[in-house]
């Protein structure tokens, strides 16, 4: 969490700016995650448009990821680049002040400095750092306020609190503890790490305070750790009142893929449709889809609309997906998906492409670990085909 003790006033040289008048901000409140996503509208002299937006990490990065647009309307291209940054993140959108917004990308291009990380074309936003900006206690609470998400249950907490002390994330952890002055010498790893699985059971509880050990699965470059943690909260108030390291183990990658190993349910569709004209139909499905090319045809990762997943007993990286869907050379539409009660809701997004009736229900598979990506990379093969051959092995 952004304190005054830490980040009170930011100043910078001649405002530069002054041609571009403020028109909003958007945010995702999505600050536990690690990651918030920020759209800045701005109107130019000439009354065009210009948009920019940022992707900023928490996790030893600061400005991650940049762009911007200058339009005389907002068009589909706009909405396909805040979908981008946003539709994933998995949070609520929020407004920002001018204030507040510029504070942000100024806190976060100080963090790329910090940890020697490169800003994405700094010439763009050079007009924002050059702004002159105090920012008092109150206002950096207002911020905070809009920029975190709430905290509903124990699971959320302890498992928030973990993803952000494994990314070394010092502001991100003061936002769970008890008091402002509580300092807790909890470091589960030597700088940021990718919190792949954490379990939680419960070990005691007094009445006030539960102590929960849990055993989380951490990735710091290809380097895995087994992390085996005791964690007592403040039941009432759902703050962190002590953490500490009981052990830490070393694995091998194949011990990690067998640890986060999740079952893949997989329905596969005939499409008697031409291919284009079902491609048009899956855009028109999930526009917040993130698209990617493949050797075996085209993936479209549809993302969970919040982040209530976290509330889990068990965390898994990717758990965010709600599905894959992925139509291949063989006129082939494969539906991935991780919880079985989720197909209720896919099939009735299906349902509203107008070539759902096109479909042809061919088989239905349940795996242990998805192989959709694996089998998305080789070479074009009938996935039923791919499907046997992994069997027979």
């Amino acid at each position: 969490m952004i304190r005054k003790s830490q980040f009170t006033v930011i100043k910078g040289g001649k405002n530069t700016g002054t041609e571009k008048c403020f028109k909003s901000a958007l945010v995702t409140r999505t600050r536990l995650m690690g990651v918030v996503a920020l759209k800045l509208h701005w109107i130019k002299k000439d009354n065009q448009n210009f948009l920019q937006w940022f992707l900023l990490d928490a996790e030893e990065h600061g400005i991650y990821d940049y762009d911007d647009m200058i339009t005389g309307s907002i068009d589909n291209e706009a909405e396909e680049t805040t979908h981008r940054f946003m539709g994933h993140l998995g949070g609520e959108i929020v407004s920002l002040t001018e204030e507040e917004a510029v504070f942000l990308v100024k806190h976060y291009a100080a963090q790329n400095k910090l940890f020697n990380k490169e800003l994405p074309r700094i010439e763009a936003y050079k007009f924002i750092l050059d702004k002159n900006l105090e920012f008092i206690e109150d206002k950096l609470l207002t911020l905070n306020n809009k920029i975190y998400e709430n905290i509903s249950t124990y699971q959320e907490l302890i498992h928030y609190f973990i993803m952000r002390s494994v990314g070394n994330d010092e502001e991100g952890v003061k936002y769970f503890l008890s008091n402002s002055t509580n300092k807790i010498n909890y470091k589960p790893i030597e700088r940021a790490a990718v919190l792949l699985k954490n379990e939680i059971r419960i070990l005691k509880n007094d009445g006030v305070n539960s102590t929960y050990i849990t055993k989380s699965i951490v990735d710091r470059n290809d380097n895995y750790h087994i992390i085996h943690s005791q964690i007592t909260i403040n039941e009432d108030k759902l703050t962190i009142v002590n953490a500490e390291v009981i052990k830490v183990i070393s694995v091998s990658p194949e011990e990690v893929a067998y640890e986060i190993k999740s079952p893949e349910y997989i329905k596969v569709y005939k499409t008697l449709q031409h291919t284009e004209k079902f491609l048009s139909s899956l855009e028109h499905l999930n526009k917040m889809a993130i698209k990617y090319e493949f050797p075996q045809g085209k993936m479209f990762v549809e993302f969970r609309s919040n982040n209530e997943h976290v509330k889990r007993k068990n965390f898994f990286i990717g758990a965010d997906i709600l599905a894959i869907y992925f139509l291949n050379h063989f006129n082939q539409f494969i539906v991935c998906y991780y919880h079985e009660e989720d197909f209720k809701i896919i099939e009735k997004n299906l349902m509203t492409i107008p070539t759902r009736r096109t479909l042809e229900n061919l088989k239905e598979y349940q795996l242990k670990g998805s192989i959709i990506y694996e089998y998305a990379e080789v070479k074009k093969i009938d996935f039923i085909e791919y499907i046997k051959k992994i069997i027979e092995e």
